[in-house]
């Protein structure tokens, strides 16, 4: 049976309590679970109670018969809790329980307590109602009625005929008392099931809401206890971590994110996560000795490693908010797998362009270099050629021979710039 459907705090008492007697692999609906703390408060009390009632029956009236049947049906009640733990239905379970009193209101008041126990009988038919449900609540009611009106009656035959009048009178009243408690009862009963009906559907619709949030959820989603132990999952928590429904529930967290015990790591730009001389901040590095816990990781989310079933570690990013009037927690992990993968492949195409740059800013000063010789050459055997030239009168030729060098020296320029820019880039 999923835990985290059975408590809601294992700290309270009655909860513990409850825990022990409800079956396993069963599930326990909200209303169920209160008929099952509603069986085991009873039980404790009348095991409590049971024996000092008894006693002082003992001591009032001298009479074993009485104490025994007080403590026979102290015993009846207090072995529901283990039927319960056996499977047994609540509608058994609370008519059985209303049966034990019943029988025994019936056998008091047939011996010296007289009709002033038959008051009690309201006491068991509120609880046949709410464990049993409504319908063994007007069963109780109905018959608790019936006997006690015939009780009463009976009275009234067998009274002596001396003050017959004022005693018929004073039964009565008393009988239209307690059958008027009765139908109070069913009334409350009848108004209890409308109300406690329409709250669980309530409760029921949010619940359904809520767990359709969570089952399409597409980020893992944890319910912690206040001690930091496993709770429940969610499908993509149980994808995530590879384990099944209940098979890591009240585990510790640490197991599943063992950073958690540490202060959260501090947050880093991805456009800086790199050292000067090119090591990457690793997150356990990035993670102080200081106090760690849940209560310091509520917040943001942040960065740190998890490790699945079978002991695979990768990197996750956890948020975890606390429960508004609870002492739980909400964990929602991503796996960042390929958010990561992503991040390294654009650094190393980062540095892959740089080099490629670097490469190219050396290849034209290299180039540069190469091609300013020859020309340097070329400008200056044009100059010497336009002076023989001249010497020679021969204009129509040194024109030619001056665009030549015009070029060369354009074309020079253009190579000093391109060698000035490949300094700038390379720094």
């Amino acid at each position: 049976m999923n835990k985290s459907l059975r408590i809601t705090d294992g700290g309270h008492l009655l909860d513990s309590r409850t825990e022990r007697f409800l079956p396993e692999n069963f599930e326990f609906t909200s209303e169920q679970l209160f008929r099952a703390r509603v069986v085991v408060t009873l039980c404790f009390a009348i095991a409590f109670f049971g024996p000092l009632y008894a006693a002082v029956v003992y001591f009032l009236t001298s009479s074993v018969g009485q104490a025994a049947a007080i403590c026979v049906a102290t015993v009846c009640v207090v072995s529901t809790p283990f039927m319960m733990r056996k499977g047994t239905s609540f509608v058994f379970l609370g008519n059985w329980l209303t049966l034990c009193g019943y029988g025994l209101i019936l056998f008091l008041a047939t011996q010296s307590l007289g009709q002033s126990v038959m008051m009690w009988q309201v006491v068991f038919a509120v609880l046949g109602g709410l464990i049993a449900g409504k319908r063994s609540a007007i069963f109780w009611v109905i018959t608790m009625s019936i006997t006690t009106a015939y009780f009463y009656l009976s009275m009234i035959a067998s009274a002596p005929s001396e003050g017959l009048l004022f005693s018929e009178l004073q039964i009565l009243w008393e009988m239209i008392l307690i059958i008027g408690m009765f139908a109070a009862i069913m009334v409350l009963t009848f108004s209890y099931e409308g109300v406690k009906d329409w709250a669980l559907d309530q409760v029921r619709k949010k619940e359904a809401q809520t767990r359709a949030i969570l089952d399409a959820a597409p980020d893992g989603i944890i319910t912690l206890s206040s001690d930091g132990r496993v709770a429940g999952f969610n499908p993509a928590a149980e994808a995530l971590f590879q384990y099944q429904t209940g098979s890591a529930e009240w585990a510790p967290f640490s197991v599943l994110v063992p950073g958690i015990e540490k202060a959260p790591a501090e947050a880093v730009d991805p456009e800086i996560e790199e050292l000067a001389d090119g090591k990457v901040f690793d997150i356990e590095e990035r993670q102080s000795s200081g106090p760690g816990g849940l209560d310091a990781w509520v917040g943001s989310a942040r960065e740190t490693e998890a490790i699945r079933k079978g002991g695979e570690r990768f990197p996750a990013e956890v948020s975890v908010t606390r429960i508004e009037d609870d002492d739980r927690f909400v964990a929602v992990l991503r796996d960042i797998t390929e958010r990561k993968e992503a991040q390294r492949e654009l650094r190393e195409a980062r540095d892959k362009a740089v080099e490629a740059n670097e490469a190219k800013s050396r290849f034209l000063a290299n180039i540069s270099h190469e091609l300013r010789t020859p020309l340097n050459a070329v400008i200056g055997y044009s100059e010497l050629v336009c002076d023989d030239l001249e010497d020679l009168d021969q204009p129509e030729i040194r024109s030619d021979v001056q665009k030549i060098g015009v070029a060369g020296k354009h074309l020079l320029t253009l190579i000093n710039e391109i060698l000035d820019l490949a300094k700038v880039e390379s720094g």
